[in-house]
């Protein structure tokens, strides 16, 4: 899918409504634009689990969250791993990681940002 295409969004909902795919769309964004392993993705999802977890989460990637992820047109398969497409990397998907604290408010963004450049100018005087 590219950004000309429009999306199906029932298709893209449901892809975002397991918190797995989330997970592994926010990393695969977060990630070089080099495929990234379903193996090291199945690491991902384990986090701090025990080791035969990697298992467990690399049949559910491979049977079930990386079918629906391509699917919708968030990730393609190249080299034998998953990148994330360029339709995911225009969506906000920091706001899907779910450590992530409250999304931030525009006004009060741009009034932080506001505050650096004045700061910038007075001391740079």
């Amino acid at each position: 899918m590219t950004l000309e295409t429009p999306p199906d969004w029932s298709t893209v909902f449901d892809a975002l409504a397991n918190a797995e795919r989330r997970r592994v769309l926010v990393h695969l964004t977060d990630a070089p634009a080099e495929p990234v392993s379903p193996h090291d993705l199945a690491v991902v999802l384990t986090g701090d689990g025990p080791p035969d977890a990697v298992e467990e989460h690399l049949v559910r990637l491979r049977h079930v969250h990386l079918p629906k992820l391509e699917a919708s047109g968030l990730t393609t398969t190249e080299d034998g791993g998953v990148v994330a497409s360029q339709f995911a990397m225009a969506l906000p998907t920091w706001s899907l990681d779910p450590t992530a604290g409250a999304v931030p408010d525009p006004v009060e963004f741009g009034l932080v940002q506001n505050e650096r450049g004045a700061a910038g100018r007075s001391s740079g005087d």
